[in-house]
């Protein structure tokens, strides 16, 4: 809960507006907290075994919503798990991917912003299911509330009200980033298991477009837009037998960031584009593009080097040439 502190001078100004306003302020409602303390644990569920549940829901093969992929949790049933990814960086906005023991994802979306600051990464949550609906956004599965798309039969998944999400969540303990599990390899075999999307991945390759002038999500290069303000580049992985899209908003902190002209190791969140049939991969913040440094011997992103005048990549903390363009 925020609170403002103003002065009495201020305070007395806006007394007077108020007698002139009437009920100005009528509607706020900071009756509110985040989070649901009283929530206790009880039928925990895997999170593969809720998708394997809900998979019918997940692959649009519609249940109470026909020829749709939206159906109600009517059991009491809970999921417990930790948060991978949150809304920071500003590409995975109004959600949360959360991973338990099964090793398994999902994605939970919550019409709500700053997120991260309720809901680091690595934060343990327990969750209540009943009364919130669970399906797919292009066959990824989702927690969240159905919305009407075309008609009043016809919907799709969307975000919960952050009202809802509050009495739904629980956070348990402290932070801890090491119960993050590490990215794995993204590969060919990934794509048809339908319900292991929303995962960490990594892939070694190159972007398409490497000149070093390009942006990550130009809003500008309309040709590579969508109507939902994301931007399209396209990425070539040295193992992987198709190309990969990496959507970013141009909303995101890091959209004006230039794509590095040289072989990278890209992170990020799998999902899949159901109509090209290829994997996307969502960035997280900038440093997910990666370059190898070999006198650190690891992989840093780009708040750890720096572009020279001679347009090489240069590691801010040895020193040395980690890439050339």
């Amino acid at each position: 809960m925020k609170h403002k502190f103003i002065s009495i001078a201020l305070l007395f100004s806006l007394g007077l507006a108020s007698c002139q306003d009437g009920d100005w302020n009528k509607e706020i409602d900071t009756s509110y907290t985040i989070g649901n303390d009283t929530i206790t644990e009880h039928n925990v569920v895997s999170i593969k075994d809720l998708k394997k549940t809900y998979e019918k829901a997940i692959l649009g093969q519609g249940l109470k919503y026909s020829n749709n992929s939206v159906q109600l949790v009517e059991d009491e049933i809970q999921i417990k798990g930790v948060v991978i990814t949150n809304d920071e960086g500003g590409n995975l906005s109004q959600c949360i991917i959360v991973n338990d023991k099964s090793g398994e994802n999902i994605q939970i979306s919550i019409a709500d912003n700053d997120i991260m600051t309720y809901l680091p990464v690595g934060q343990e949550i327990l969750v209540n299911l009943r009364g919130l609906y669970i399906g797919g956004y292009s066959e990824t599965p989702q927690i969240g509330y159905p919305n009407e798309k075309y008609s009043s039969t016809v919907y799709r998944m969307s975000f919960m009200s952050r009202y809802t999400w509050y009495q739904h969540f629980k956070a348990v303990g402290r932070p801890d980033v090491t119960r993050v599990p590490d990215a794995v390899e993204l590969t060919d075999a990934m794509y048809d298991e339908t319900l292991n999307v929303s995962r960490l991945v990594y892939v070694d390759g190159h972007f398409a477009s490497n000149d070093g002038n390009t942006k990550i999500a130009d809003p500008n290069k309309v040709e590579n837009k969508d109507t939902g303000n994301g931007v399209n580049e396209t990425f070539v992985a040295d193992k992987c037998s198709t190309s990969i899209i990496v959507r970013t908003s141009t909303y995101a902190d890091f959209a004006a960031e230039l794509i590095p002209a040289t072989d990278v190791r890209l992170f990020g969140i799998m999902t899949r584009d159901s109509y090209k049939k290829r994997f996307q991969i969502q960035l997280r913040n900038a440093d997910d593009i990666r370059i190898f440094c070999p006198g650190c011997n690891e992989y840093i992103g780009s708040t750890k080097w720096t572009r020279n005048d001679n347009g090489n990549y240069v590691c801010d903390k040895c020193h040395s040439v980690v890439a050339k363009s």
